[in-house]
């Protein structure tokens, strides 16, 4: 299980802490705070280049002093640790706990290897002393970060002479840097003094890795659904895993309230920025709901609410939809999407069963019949009565079906004959009754007329009780085909874990797969994806796998939907064809974004979110040979 980082707290901000005074000679740069206490003393300030405040043993000292002492027990406690003993030099380390029962040396290089992790975490437990020879050097590779790097020592740290140091130095007793040693990273001595020499030391900050979550509410059993009077309340955490405070942060979440329900005004915590519209009761309307300048601190999370009460419902139920959710801009994915049902009597639910082809078919054909199948179920101890049900169905231009036979009859077919082609057909029954605790069964049966030789997809759009319900839970797709039937996968990229996202200078590869599960070779196949840029991320030019028409053609990309489209591909048969998309991120918002993969198809997108994913990015500080793609 990979470690996570030590948190220094308060004393984060500090490059060197003391408690028995500081002491320089010669030219010194420190970039970050100073401070040292219970003694106060610092000599030789006069030629050091301070670039952050000089505590002295002020109060923001003190905390940082009890800080540290809890990091150093965190540090020193952290399990299972793998025996190291004398000289490091020479070493290559993977992320983990290493522990010395007496002194640890360096007397040339140690190279620390992250593995493509930028969140890896280094601890060294250290019995006695840690001394490093003179031109000593720690070295970071494939993503570590200084910032994660902790050396807590049992009694003095002594740096060498023009050596190069990495990491945090959490030292019981004292701790010396001699001429011309470089830090990236902290000295934080508990109880004894920081002796400084022409040194530069530079405190180690790692980037902020934000991720958001939402816990959508639920009747409280055996309730099914939440009625008049009562108080629903959205819980959305963001939490940062990263060891930088996160400031300045943007969260925002989005509800739809049917036409049939009305709830009061909101009421957030801590207080949102804006609500729009600022005021209820709501009904038949999107709520935006914005924080701003939230501060997320390193390793913590950040609980933000969003409650209401129900003014109005159905008596048949409806549902109010939490729509979406993100950091920065709403996410344009389903993640966040969940359903609050709500109603002042009974509360039904609906389900699909899509259709199938009979195995070893791998779609239908020109006269074969079709069957969808709805069941509306009433789970309250109340009868239901003049219920509606309505379902949707696409039929693209190169499919023909015809006349719908609906069982029960339904009310009302939109348009009300057939054939069919390129075109929806809107189904709805009415007056539908649902004794209490049984289900209703509504079939639309339909005879395939035409089909395309390589194969598409009749949609079965959406569904819903009352109205369509404009979620994709209702979803399904009907294959045909005369011939062949092609289908098609997407494989979004995803980096080694436990990173969050892609950075700047990450290569991304976007895979499509298509499959042919006939015993015919498919020939003259066309296959099209769309990529949607955001305008706070900017990508390279694409390079395809085999060759595609781009649209545009060139990059770099940002603020735009680019079109990447295969033609005359051959498909044999029993077999896939693997096709590939890759670019570089050139440029990435502090706070993330998301690429949108918005769709995909064979001959034509497919107008469906089957083959919609997000690739998340943000920037991280530059790493050295980095070279692994993060996640």
């Amino acid at each position: 299980m990979a470690q996570p980082s030590v948190n220094l707290g308060t004393a984060n901000s500090f490059a060197v802490l003391a408690g028995a005074g500081i002491t320089n000679t010669g030219p010194t740069t420190i970039t970050g705070d100073v401070g040292t206490f219970p003694t106060t003393s610092e000599t030789g300030f006069g030629s050091v280049t301070l670039i952050g405040t000089n505590h002295g043993g002020d109060a923001v000292t003190q905390q940082a002093k009890t800080d540290l002492i809890t990091a150093y027990n965190d540090a020193a406690g952290r399990l299972p640790a793998t025996a190291v003993a004398g000289d490091l030099v020479g070493l290559t380390l993977v992320p983990g706990v290493y522990k010395s029962t007496s002194s640890l040396g360096l007397t040339g290089t140690l190279t620390l290897n992250a593995q493509g992790d930028p969140n890896a975490v280094f601890i060294f437990q250290i019995g006695s002393t840690l001394v490093t020879g003179s031109g000593s050097n720690v070295n970071l590779i494939n993503g570590a970060q200084a910032c994660n790097v902790f050396w807590q020592v049992g009694s003095s740290a002594t740096l060498g002479t023009n050596s190069t140091f990495t990491g945090n130095i959490l030292a019981l007793t004292s701790i010396t840097a001699k001429t011309g040693a470089k830090v990236n990273g902290r000295l934080l001595a508990r109880n004894g003094a920081v002796t400084l020499d022409t040194n530069t030391i530079t405190i180690a900050t790692c980037a902020v890795s934000l991720s958001l979550t939402k816990v959508c509410p639920t009747p409280t059993p055996p309730s099914t659904h939440f009625t008049v009077g009562d108080t629903v309340t959205i819980t959305l955490t963001v939490t940062n895993s990263g060891t930088t405070n996160a400031t300045g942060v943007t969260v925002v979440d989005q509800i739809h309230i049917p036409a049939d329900v009305q709830i009061s005004s909101l009421t957030t915590t801590p207080s949102a920025t804006s609500i729009s519209p600022p005021t209820g009761p709501y009904s038949n309307t999107n709520i935006l709901t914005t924080w701003t300048g939230l501060t997320v601190p390193a390793l913590s999370s950040q609980v933000l609410t969003v409650t209401f009460t129900i003014l109005v419902a159905p008596p048949l139920g409806d549902v109010i939809t939490n729509v979406d959710a993100g950091i920065g801009v709403l996410s344009g994915t389903n993640q966040f999407t969940c359903t609050i049902p709500v109603s002042t009597a009974v509360f039904l639910s609906l389900t699909k069963v899509c259709p199938t082809p009979v195995p070893p078919n791998t779609h239908f054909t020109v006269g074969d019949t079709v069957t969808i199948t709805l069941t509306v179920t009433n789970s309250d101890t109340t009868n239901a009565t003049g219920v509606t049900v309505v379902d949707q169905i696409h039929i693209p231009a190169d499919v023909q079906i015809s006349s719908l036979t609906t069982s029960p009859s339904a009310t009302l077919i939109s348009p009300p004959t057939g054939p069919y082609s390129n075109t929806n057909i809107l189904i709805t029954w009415t007056g539908l009754t649902i004794p209490a605790l049984s289900s209703q069964v509504l079939t639309v049966t339909f005879t395939i007329l035409a089909a395309p030789s390589l194969g598409d997809v009749i949609t079965n759009v959406d569904a819903g009780i009352g109205g369509l319900s404009g979620t994709n839970l209702f979803t399904c797709t009907i294959p045909v085909s005369t011939g062949v039937f092609l289908s098609l996968t997407t494989v979004g990229p995803i980096p080694p874990p436990p990173s969050t996202h892609f950075t700047v200078g990450d290569t991304v590869t976007i895979t499509l797969i298509v499959t042919n599960s006939d015993s015919t070779n498919a020939t003259g196949v066309t296959v099209v994806d769309l990529i949607h840029i955001p305008a706070d991320v900017q990508i390279g030019s694409l390079t395809t796998s085999p060759s595609a028409t781009i649209s545009p053609p060139t990059g770099p990309y940002s603020n735009a939907n680019i079109l990447i489209t295969w033609t005359g591909l051959t498909i044999p048969a029993l077999s896939t064809r693997v096709l590939t998309v890759t670019f570089t991120i050139l440029a990435a918002p502090v706070l993330g974004d998301v690429i949108t993969n918005v769709d995909a198809g064979i001959g034509e997108l497919s107008g469906t979110n089957q083959f919609t994913f997000t690739i998340p990015v943000s920037p991280f500080p530059p790493i050295p040979q980095r070279g692994i793609p993060l996640w």
